[in-house]
């Protein structure tokens, strides 16, 4: 897919969240990176947090892997727009665990949504890692830059395509009723056939072209 019709789709596809693409890039991007969250908890993630939001666009939980996920979007109106990023995005998202843990800060907040995260950041802090997204329309012409946070995740114009084609490509599938798979044996399989632990197994070799044949028929 070329980088204009990529972009062309991704306008497209933010529509159907918000007129605006610096809304909808948010719930592009979470529905194609985080495929366990359902369409509630992605708004849920960015409930609040389009107006001083402390560099939080979506404060998103995963109890089942224990991990909290702050995420920060700087997207573009077109491909002429894109920009580079810049140190200082990086520095706000990564401030943000100080600022959610000073008291002071936090109940004269003018945002209840922040106070929200502040209270539910606290209670996990101590069991739940913690990881930081920049999703951004634009590139990198530094990765130096990108190196010097190692706890921060980077994806720019280029990641975000490749990523999106990755979902469209998962999202087509069928999940058929059964697979036929051609295995040849040197012997009998009843004199090959091997007890693994309780069950009976059969281990044999199957060649590159039948894995491609079986990609192209389901």
């Amino acid at each position: 897919m070329e980088d204009k019709e990529f972009f062309k789709q991704l306008k497209k596809e933010t529509k159907e969240y918000s007129e605006k693409i610096e809304d909808g890039f948010c719930n592009f991007c979470l529905k194609i990176y985080f495929p366990e969250m359902t369409s509630d908890d992605i708004d849920n993630s960015l409930f609040g947090l389009n107006g001083n939001d402390e560099s939080i666009d979506s404060f998103y939980v995963n109890e089942d892997e224990k991990v909290i996920h702050f995420s920060q979007f700087k997207s573009a109106y077109s491909l002429e727009n894109m920009s580079s990023i810049k140190k200082e995005w990086f520095s706000y998202l990564l401030d943000v665990p100080k600022k959610l843990e000073n008291f002071d800060y936090i109940q004269n907040h003018k945002n209840p949504r922040i106070k929200d995260i502040s209270a539910e950041y606290l209670t996990r802090k101590n069991t739940h890692c913690i990881k930081f997204h920049f999703f951004h329309l634009g590139y990198n012409p530094n990765d130096d830059l990108v190196s010097c946070y190692p706890n921060l995740k980077y994806y720019n114009f280029q990641e975000i395509k490749e990523q999106y084609l990755e979902f469209l490509s998962k999202s087509s599938q069928t999940e058929p009723e059964f697979i036929n798979i051609t295995l040849s044996y040197d012997e009998e399989p009843e004199k090959i056939e091997k007890k693994i632990g309780k069950h009976y197994t059969f281990i044999s070799l199957i060649t590159g072209d039948e894995i491609v044949r079986l990609r192209n028929q389901f």
